[in-house]
């Protein structure tokens, strides 16, 4: 019988981990959708200056924190600048979060038929503690980022896989 619990206990804990429930953001004027694990925030405002559109998403999820944004730019990025681009917003976004940039660090991120860029953070200062993965990709008019943090002992690596494995870009 305590074998049968155990199993029934397993198998409850594997199904689990296999479904996503969670709310899918989506925008046709960035995109790109994104399913959450949980609710999310989305903030959407326009540089009058530059133009430029940035929509901000950010979910509090177990103790993980999921971060995304989208920036639609007035001006076409060229594929020629993309990767030059994705590292200097890396190495940005490591100095925002006090991770120190390491070449080494850099994986790519393939979504459909486009490449990006990943890199590893482990943040210091206001994030001290929080350890994660930044992830960014170019393609002309549009820049996605995402961002997923957590303490070491609640980083959720499954989370993280079946968040950023959800985005798609739309045509």
């Amino acid at each position: 019988m305590k074998n049968l619990k155990v199993l029934s206990l397993t198998g409850l804990m594997f199904i689990g981990s296999l479904g996503f429930a969670g709310e899918t953001y989506e925008s046709l004027e960035a995109k790109f959708k994104i399913t959450f694990p949980g609710e999310f925030e989305v903030e959407s405002e326009t540089d009058e200056e530059t133009g430029t559109t940035t929509i901000s998403l950010s979910c509090d999820y177990n103790g993980m924190l999921l971060i995304g944004n989208a920036f639609i730019f007035e001006e076409a990025v060229s594929e020629d600048d993309n990767l030059y681009s994705e590292a200097a917003e890396v190495v940005r976004i490591c100095g925002a979060f006090g991770s120190k940039f390491k070449s080494k660090g850099l994986t790519i991120w393939s979504v459909g038929e486009d490449t990006g860029l990943i890199n590893a953070m482990k943040c210091t200062g206001d994030f001290k503690g929080y350890i994660g993965n930044y992830y960014v990709i170019i393609q002309e008019y549009i820049e996605w980022q995402f961002l997923i943090l957590g303490g070491k002992k609640d980083y959720d690596t499954n989370l993280e896989a079946r968040f950023i494995n959800s985005f798609e870009i739309l045509e």
